[in-house]
């Protein structure tokens, strides 16, 4: 036995069992166990609810699409709609043609086709409401020959042009056979003339080091002459275009001379006819509108000229596009990321080297 004695336990803890051993320490990243999952209530009577709720309304959303596109089928019957512009008193009505925005294809497309839907319906009077800068030279003749053919076919058919903000160039081009012409306050118009433009590259391909070689075949050495934009143009070519040109004026003078015989001699045209924009006051001046007047005045005229009751408010309808029901719902398509091949590189370069008429307004100092 020690002589020592015992060593005094801290006040306050209870002595310490020396056979007493403490746990081990939990496993690392032990989760606390709280059982099985409960069940899901309902069991296979829910799953089976679930599965046909799912199939009802996938089902929904496909004949939905379906009956909309059959009604779409349903209502788009043309492209051309005909809607009501002024409710009137009169069974008869005033139909508004729309020339608006720059001259090209597609707005010839419209025309003819319009043209065709008053064929088959045709209007008491036909008012064109031009607000145009003109176009294509091709585009512009071919909406002049449309409305004259309709204006042949139909001789008692009485059509009243309406100028708005501009109707010059190729918008003047397009409504000169109108019986009478309405121009507003601020309207521009006349700019009775043609232009081409073109650029040439040869500098630029210069600069960076590339040079063009362009062949023809030898029986047709002028094939490249205004054909050519890698080259700088020279008389010749020069020569070419203002060939070209000056057959186009020649057709826009003889046009403006047959829709304004009654107040105007072919001399007189020419002298007009120098490219010069007209307001709408110097226009009178120059026989080159009848009036000066806005859309209510030319239908007024239109009334007038097509014997409609006095004193009675026609009925006016505007043509324009037939929009499908899949376009009105779903709106604008969605735009498509450019691309751009090397076959497209090469069709857009031969037809920047096509010279390109136009009836078009030109604002220059």
């Amino acid at each position: 036995m020690s002589d020592q004695p015992p060593s005094p336990q801290p006040q306050g803890r209870p002595p310490v069992d020396p056979s007493f051993s403490a746990p081990p320490p939990p496993p690392p990243y032990a989760q606390p166990y709280y059982g099985p999952p409960p069940k899901a209530a309902g069991g296979v009577a829910s799953k089976v609810a679930s599965s046909l709720i799912a199939t009802i309304l996938v089902s929904s959303i496909i004949m939905n699409i379906y009956f909309v596109i059959i009604f779409a089928q349903q209502v788009s019957v043309g492209p051309i709609v005909e809607q009501t512009h002024r409710e009137g008193e009169t069974e008869k009505r005033i139909a508004i043609l729309p020339v608006i925005g720059v001259i090209d294809d597609e707005t010839a497309v419209f025309v003819s086709q319009a043209i065709d839907a008053l064929n088959d319906d045709p209007p008491a009077a036909l008012v064109l409401r031009v607000n145009s800068g003109g176009g294509s030279v091709g585009a512009s003749d071919r909406i002049w020959h449309y409305i004259t053919t309709f204006q042949e076919a139909h001789p008692d058919i009485k059509i009243v042009a309406s100028y708005g903000s501009y109707a010059a160039s190729g918008g003047y081009y397009v409504s000169a056979m109108a019986d009478e012409i309405y121009a507003e306050n601020t309207c521009v118009t006349g700019s009775i003339g043609v232009m081409g433009q073109l650029f040439t590259v040869e500098g630029l391909l210069a600069k960076i080091g590339i040079e063009p070689i362009t062949m023809v075949a030898t029986n047709s050495p002028n094939k490249d002459r205004a054909n050519d934009i890698t080259r700088s143009w020279n008389e010749e070519d020069r020569a070419v275009v203002q060939v070209l040109l000056d057959s186009a004026h020649e057709r826009f003078v003889e046009v403006v001379a047959q829709g304004r015989a009654s107040v105007l001699t072919e001399d007189q045209v020419r002298g007009i006819a120098t490219g010069k924009i007209y307001t709408a006051a110097e226009a009178k001046e120059a026989k080159l509108i009848d009036e000066v007047g806005y859309l209510d005045d030319a239908i007024e005229k239109a009334a007038t000229l097509a014997g409609l009751p006095a004193g009675k408010e026609p009925r006016v309808t505007i043509l324009g596009m037939q929009r499908s029901v899949i376009d009105t719902l779903l709106g604008a398509k969605q735009m498509e990321l450019p691309t751009f091949s090397t076959e497209q590189a090469r069709t857009v370069l031969t037809e920047l080297g096509v010279p390109r008429l136009d009836y078009q307004m030109m604002m220059t100092r």
